[in-house]
C-alpha cells in the first residue's frame, strides 16, 4: 500500500508502513504491561473480600468460540469472542460503564485469561462481586473463564441448550 494517510492528531502525512510500525510498537508495549498468565487469577483471601464494600450489580460475561477459515483456504483457526456488561450501579447518580467487547485467536494468544481478567477489572470487578459467565460449555471457553472470580457462576446459554436437545431428538 503506497498511499499516505492523515492520522489524528499528527499534522503530517504518514504512509501505511509507518502507521503499522507505530501500531506494532504500541501493541508490544501493552502486551508487556499486561502481566503474566497464571492458572488462578483470584487475588487475596476470603477474609479480605468480606472487608470490601458492597459491589455494584453483577457482571455478565457472554463467551463463544467459532472457527474462521484462514486466507486462501489454508485451514481454520479458532476465535473466541465475548461481551461483558455491568447490571447496575449502587449509586444511582453514577452512570453505568459501557459494555465491553473482546476477542482473540485461541491458538495465538498466550494470555487469554489474563486479558479477560484485566477487562473485567477495568469494569470495576471486585473479588466479592457476582460474575455470571454464559457460554456454550466447550472446553476452550470453559478453561478461559475458570478461576477469574471467587463469586463466579457458569451457565450454559439457551441457544446451546436448545441445540443439544434438538440433536438428542
Amino acid at each position: 500500500m503506497n498511499c499516505c494517510m492523515n492520522v489524528l492528531p499528527v499534522d503530517e502525512k504518514l504512509n501505511a508502513v509507518t502507521i503499522r510500525n507505530h501500531l506494532f510498537q504500541v501493541a508490544e508495549r501493552l502486551e508487556e504491561e499486561l502481566g503474566e498468565e497464571r492458572p488462578c487469577l483470584i487475588e487475596g483471601c476470603e477474609q479480605d473480600w468480606e472487608q470490601l464494600p458492597i459491589p455494584d450489580g453483577p457482571l455478565t460475561v457472554g463467551l463463544d468460540g467459532g472457527f474462521v477459515r484462514a486466507r486462501h483456504k489454508r485451514g481454520c483457526f479458532e476465535v473466541i469472542v465475548g461481551k461483558s456488561m455491568l447490571a447496575f450501579r449502587r449509586a444511582e447518580e453514577d452512570p453505568l460503564p459501557p459494555a465491553k467487547c473482546f476477542g482473540f485467536v485461541q491458538t495465538f494468544d498466550e494470555k487469554p485469561r489474563r486479558r479477560l481478567f484485566e477487562l473485567l477489572k477495568s469494569q470495576g470487578m471486585a473479588m466479592n462481586q457476582q460474575v455470571t459467565f454464559l457460554s456454550d460449555g466447550g472446553d476452550d471457553v470453559r478453561q478461559i473463564q475458570q478461576f477469574l472470580s471467587p463469586e463466579a457462576e457458569y451457565w450454559l446459554d439457551w441457544f446451546h441448550i436448545t441445540m443439544r436437545i434438538t440433536v438428542m431428538k
